[in-house]
């Protein structure tokens, strides 16, 4: 069953999803359909419907009349709900995908097309289509219990929205633009936004203020739906009734909807359909199969007692009241027997993931608290993490990959800035960028550096003098300088190092080529920090020797070929050997604390 909304707009849309508040990445998917009084939800059971119309509906309460905000896009062609965000096409930039190839805007309010030059409803920027819009996508066609942002209780997205712009000829809106109506998450900050009834001015702005009047709400509700066609008039309605004449004799009238017209009679002879208010009533199967098709038709079967409506191909049985209250109780009885289950699946997950204790503060002190632990991802105080239990207790903080973005060598920010988790930080195979909270929360004395495609985990590198000294890991590299916005780290030097020893795969590994080398820079058994030789190379850390008989100094993690050795340009890659070539993408980096 779903709910269908027969009268908006002329009716034919089907809900989709419903949220009680403006925060979009907490909202799951599921095969369940949606109910606008319950759970907030998407439902993935529509994903392969084809949609011509998209409808927003924003409300201050739980109920439809309060509705502040409603709008539907027409699009230019359609498509399943399953592709609903599009990037690089129809209207939206391969940066930002939205609901593109969209015709018009129509504010429902007042059933006025309000633009026609409206492309795109911008949703989020791009990272990957593993994440973000492209697991929106994915929600959309398959369950997603946490919601789209979230992997592992991790969320991986801050921002997520749905708007549209009446102002001018805007071609665009969401959390680049200004919008007349949002609803969702730009850069962290979740509100829903509106103007005045049948304001057609951009009242929003991208952080959550308003403009011109406009109304900011932290507390909302709202509904999507989508319909697949325009809806037309499949029968012409007749209405019937009975007149008593002075000498008490009945007589049956008719008259057309359309032309007025009385006449005597019914409307229907007894053997043919007739139409009773909103509903057909055909006595027998033969009248029944000369309803021409038309999706969404009801129909009653006085003979069987049947209520049924009409779908693509065939007519579907509707349930009655006390059909309905029969199968709640089956479902109470499943959902009662499933509650139990879950939790002692809830039990089982506390013995062995154990249970959230803001003490916990790394992997090896979970470790020397607990024996018989393996590895895989725990709670670490407030947060999740990626434990390394076999080898005495190393926790994941980082990755680095060439598979992506060069987020670790384009601006600084991941080394001095990021505050909260980016990429999968509860798993060490991912090829993609990483950065944990354990970045900056976990303290410790050494680190270690492996393979992602190495499940065994074993170090290419470890530091062997209490390298960390008790601090976290963006404490030690930040200590050395502020090298923010293309700051210069260093010239002919390095600004640190520890030592360091090799093992595992480290001869084959990419960035470690000067593993053996010594020179005037630093020596094979070390690892440096903002390193740089000669004006032209540089790297964040530097792996091996380095300096004039050594490769100069780009080689290691976050290695450059600037002019002078800082953040940004174009010859530069988050791991490898001499910024001037292309290194591997076939594995990335781990970064580990202990």
């Amino acid at each position: 069953m779903a709910w269908c909304d027969v009268t908006t707009d002329g009716g034919g849309f089907v809900l989709v999803a419903k949220k009680n508040d403006p925060v979009t990445w907490t909202v799951p998917s599921s095969k369940e359909t949606v109910d606008p009084h319950g759970k907030p939800h998407w439902s993935s059971t529509f994903g392969k419907v084809e949609m011509l119309d998209v409808r927003f509906q924003i409300s201050t309460t739980s109920n439809f009349k309060d509705t502040k905000a409603h709008w539907s896009f027409r699009l230019a062609n359609k498509r399943p709900l399953g592709q609903l965000l599009l990037r690089n096409s129809g209207g939206c930039t391969k940066d930002n995908p939205g609901i593109g190839d969209i015709a018009f805007v129509k504010d429902l309010q007042t059933g006025k097309v309000v633009n026609k030059n409206f492309r795109c409803s911008i949703f989020s920027g791009h990272l990957s289509r593993l994440i973000g819009w492209g697991q929106m996508n994915k929600c959309l066609q398959q369950p997603c219990s946490p919601g789209f942002a979230y992997f592992y209780g991790v969320r991986l997205d801050d921002s997520g929205s749905f708007s549209y712009s009446a102002h001018g000829n805007s071609k665009s809106s969401g959390i680049l633009h200004s919008s007349t109506a949002f609803i969702g998450c730009s850069h962290q900050k979740c509100c829903a936004c509106y103007g005045p009834k049948g304001g057609t001015k951009n009242y929003c702005l991208t952080d959550c203020t308003s403009i011109n009047g406009g109304v900011v709400k932290k507390k909302v509700h709202a509904w999507i739906w989508i319909r697949s066609s325009i809806p037309k008039r499949a029968w012409r309605k007749c209405i019937e009734y009975t007149v008593t004449d002075k000498n008490g004799k009945k007589e049956t009238y008719s008259v057309d909807e359309e032309t007025g017209t009385r006449r005597k009679g019914s409307c229907a002879y007894s053997h043919d359909v007739r139409k009773n208010g909103a509903v057909l009533v055909a006595p027998n199967e033969k009248a029944e199969r000369k309803i021409p098709s038309a999706p969404g038709l009801l129909l009653y079967r006085p003979d069987k007692e049947k209520l049924l409506i009409q779908g693509k191909k065939d007519w579907k049985e509707i349930a009655m009241v006390n059909e309905v209250k029969s199968l709640k109780k089956s479902v109470d009885s499943v959902k009662n027997a499933v509650r139990k289950v879950e939790n002692k699946i809830s039990k089982l997950n506390s013995y062995v993931f154990q249970r959230q204790d803001n003490s916990i503060t790394s992997c090896k002190h979970l470790k020397n608290l607990r024996s018989g632990l393996v590895n895989g991802y725990y709670r670490i105080g407030a947060f999740s993490a990626y434990c390394d239990i076999v080898n005495n207790g190393w926790t994941l903080i980082a990755r680095f990959s060439n598979n992506d973005l060069k987020n670790w060598i384009r601006d600084g920010k991941m080394w001095f800035d990021r505050s909260f988790s980016f990429g999968y930080p509860t798993s060490p195979t991912h090829n993609w960028d990483m950065i944990s909270e354990a970045f900056w929360k976990v303290k410790g004395n050494e680190f270690k550096i492996t393979r992602s495609d190495d499940s065994s985990h074993t170090a290419l590198l470890q530091t062997t003098s209490n390298c960390l000294q008790g601090r976290t890991f963006r404490s030690k590299i930040t200590s050395y300088g502020n090298f923010r916005n293309r700051a210069v780290w260093a010239s002919n030097q390095c600004r640190g190092s520890c030592s360091v020893s090799y093992a595992g795969q480290y001869k084959t590994t990419a960035g470690f080529e000067r593993h053996s080398c010594s020179s005037n820079l630093q020596s094979r058994n070390y690892i440096g920090f903002w390193c740089d030789w000669s004006g032209g190379d540089g790297a964040v850390m530097m792996i091996g020797g380095g300096g004039r008989s050594c490769g100069r100094a780009d080689h290691g993690i976050g290695i450059t070929e600037e002019n002078a050795a800082k953040f940004g340009g174009d010859s530069n890659y988050d791991f490898g050997y001499e910024a001037n070539n292309t290194p591997t993408s076939a594995y990335s980096l781990n970064l580990w604390v202990r």
